[in-house]
């Protein structure tokens, strides 16, 4: 990979993680640039995976649009998020990127236990992946599974101190499993 998609694949990966609709849209130009330079570049294929998962939860019209309008995003989205984790997938099939995208795509739509597998998966090639930390141990906290989510938050607050977007969900899950001092000073 030459330096710029490099620095441009890194530029694109603080944008996602800072979670807003505008760093969304500039990732995906960004990234979207880098796999046609780089069309073998299987990281930056999971990371637009990712993006593309994440559009419709950051939608601008967020609460106020209306059932098509959140239909049209996300079936915009999701099809080309697939496609792109797919392609992370073929590029790499012992790298965690596509399968932890391809996983939260497939949760995004509804399929939970594919989900699930996929970011098992991940997470079985990289147990240290903090996006894949990230996703699952949120599913864990959805089903219930406060204390498994929260050993997974402690471990990925080890890793990733600093990803704000981390640090609140580690704080709520603390919170939730009754560690609300805790929770306040993180």
């Amino acid at each position: 990979n030459d330096v710029t998609s490099y620095q441009q694949y890194l530029r694109a990966k603080a944008l996602v993680r800072a979670r807003s609709l505008a760093g969304l849209t500039d990732a995906v130009v960004l990234l979207e640039q880098v796999v046609a330079r780089e069309p073998n570049y299987a990281p930056a294929w999971g990371l637009l995976a990712q993006a593309y998962t994440l559009t419709p939860q950051y939608y601008e019209s967020g609460r106020a649009a209306t059932i098509d309008e959140t239909r049209r995003v996300v079936g915009a989205s999701l099809p080309k998020a697939e496609a792109a984790a797919r392609r992370a997938i073929e590029l790499d099939p012992n790298g965690a990127d596509g399968y932890l995208s391809l996983g939260y795509a497939q949760l995004s739509g509804g399929k939970i236990l594919l989900g699930e597998d996929l970011l098992r998966k991940a997470l079985a090639l990289d147990p240290n992946n903090p996006d894949a930390l990230h996703f699952y141990s949120g599913l864990l906290a959805n089903a219930g599974r406060l204390k498994e989510a929260l050993a997974m938050r402690q471990r990925l607050q080890v890793l990733e101190p600093f990803v704000p977007i981390f640090v609140q969900n580690t704080a709520l899950i603390m919170w939730e499993n009754g560690q609300s001092d805790a929770a306040f000073a993180l």
